[in-house]
C-alpha cells in the first residue's frame, strides 16, 4: 500500500491497548501498527484503569493522551450508558478539538463527543452491538450486583446506540453485526479485527489432543471449559485446557480425570506452541458477538477448528471450520481426530485468510478514512 506520510488521524481507545493480550485492544494495536507502518501519524488518546501508560505506544504514535475514567457514584445515575459517560472527560474533548483531523471512536464506550462534532469527519470501529454484549454478560453472570448493573446498561446501549449510529460512518467487526447495525441507520462497512498474525503457517503435522483455550476468569469461558470437561469424560483422547486465572471450582472438576490437563496462564509463546500443535481447537459459547480474535489467530496458526454456530458471525468460516450443532460435538470430535489436515484445507483456508490480512484490512480502512 503507498505511503500516506502527510496524513494524521485521532484514534480514541476505550482502553490502553498495550500490551495486546486480549480481544478488543488486539484489534486497536494491530490497526495504529498497520497505520504507523504506512506514514499515518496517530494522536491516541486512551482511557487508563488497571493499564499503565506505554513505551511501546509512544514509538508509533505521533501523541499519546492518557484519560483517568470519572467513576463517581453520580455517573452510574445518568441515562447515558455508564461505559460511555465515564469516558466523557472535558480534556478529551478539548484535545479533539484542536484540529480538523478525522476522529475514529473506538467501540461505542468512546462516542459520548461524537454529537458535539457536526463538521469533523468521524467514524465509528463497532467492537459488538454492544447492548446484546452486555445482555449476554447479565445472563452469564452468577452475582446478583453484577447482574443487575449488566441488565441496567443493557437497557442504556439499547437506548443509546440507536441514536448514535444513525447517519455515521460505522466499521463493523463482522457480517452478522453489519446486518444488525445497518438497521439502526449507520452507513456501515464490514472490516475484518486486526490481529497479531502476519502470515498463514502452512502446518499439517500435530500432536494427538484437543485444545480449547481462553480467559478462564471470564464467566462464558469458563462454562464452554466445563462443557469441554464433561465431554471428554467420555472421549478417550486427550483434552488440554489452557487460559488465564482457572477458577477453584474448574481445578477440582479437572483433577481426577487423566486424559484433561489444565495449563494454567501459559506465556504467550506457549499458548502460541498450543494451538499450532493441537490436532483440534474447540470453540465453544452460549453467546454470539462480534468475531473472536482467538478463532482468527487459530484459524492462522492451527490444524482442525471446530466451532459451535455462535462463532459462524461470518460465512467464510463455514467454509473453514467444521461447524458443530449442540449435539453433534462428540461424534465430530472423534471423527476429526482419525482425520488429516491436508494439502486441499491449507489451501482453501489460505485463499480466505487473504481477506482478514492487515494489509486488507488497512486498504480497506484507509479508502474509508482518507479518500
Amino acid at each position: 500500500m503507498n505511503k500516506l506520510e502527510n496524513k494524521k488521524l485521532h484514534l480514541i481507545s476505550f482502553d490502553v491497548p498495550f500490551p495486546a493480550n486480549y480481544g478488543g485492544v488486539i484489534d486497536v494495536f494491530y490497526k495504529i501498527n498497520s497505520l504507523h507502518k504506512i506514514g499515518v501519524k496517530v494522536i491516541l488518546h486512551c482511557f487508563q484503569y488497571g493499564r499503565e501508560k506505554s513505551n511501546e505506544l509512544s514509538e508509533i504514535c505521533e501523541k499519546v493522551y492518557y484519560y483517568e475514567r470519572n467513576k463517581s457514584l453520580i455517573t452510574h445515575f445518568s441515562i447515558k450508558p455508564y461505559i460511555v459517560k465515564s469516558r466523557a472527560l472535558k480534556s478529551l474533548y478539548n484535545n479533539l478539538s484542536k484540529d480538523d483531523y478525522p476522529i475514529l471512536f473506538e467501540g461505542i464506550h468512546t462516542t459520548a463527543f461524537i454529537p458535539h462534532f457536526p463538521k469533523k469527519r468521524v467514524f465509528i470501529r463497532a467492537h459488538n452491538v454492544e447492548w446484546e454484549y452486555y445482555k449476554n454478560l447479565h445472563k452469564s453472570e452468577k452475582k446478583i450486583v453484577k447482574r443487575i448493573f449488566f441488565w441496567i446498561e443493557s437497557r442504556r446501549l439499547k437506548i443509546y446506540e440507536k441514536k448514535i449510529y444513525e447517519g455515521q460512518k460505522v466499521f463493523a467487526i463482522s457480517e452478522s453485526d453489519r446486518a444488525k447495525l445497518n438497521l439502526l441507520g449507520g452507513n456501515v462497512i464490514l472490516l475484518n479485527p486486526f490481529h497479531a498474525n502476519t502470515f498463514f503457517n502452512e502446518k499439517v503435522e500435530s500432536s494427538d489432543y484437543a485444545l480449547y483455550h481462553g480467559n478462564l476468569n471470564i464467566n462464558d469461558n469458563e462454562n464452554a471449559a466445563l462443557f469441554f470437561i464433561n465431554l471428554f469424560k467420555s472421549i478417550p483422547n486427550q483434552l488440554v485446557i489452557a487460559g488465564l486465572n482457572p477458577s477453584k471450582n474448574l481445578k477440582s472438576k479437572i483433577a481426577n480425570i487423566s486424559n484433561i490437563q489444565l495449563i494454567e496462564s501459559p506465556h504467550q509463546d506457549e499458548l502460541k506452541k498450543l494451538i499450532a500443535n493441537a490436532k483440534l481447537n474447540l470453540f465453544f459459547s452460549n453467546h454470539s458477538s462480534g468475531v473472536k480474535l482467538k478463532l482468527i489467530n487459530a484459524l492462522f496458526n492451527a490444524n482442525h477448528c471446530l466451532i459451535g454456530k455462535e462463532f459462524v458471525v461470518n460465512d467464510d468460516f463455514k467454509h473453514v471450520c467444521t461447524v458443530v450443532e449442540q449435539h453433534e460435538w462428540e461424534e465430530k470430535i472423534l471423527k476429526l481426530f482419525k482425520t488429516p489436515f491436508d494439502k486441499n484445507s491449507l489451501e482453501k483456508r489460505n485463499r480466505v485468510l487473504m481477506n482478514y490480512s492487515n494489509d486488507f484490512n488497512l486498504n480497506s480502512l484507509c479508502k474509508v478514512i482518507f479518500n
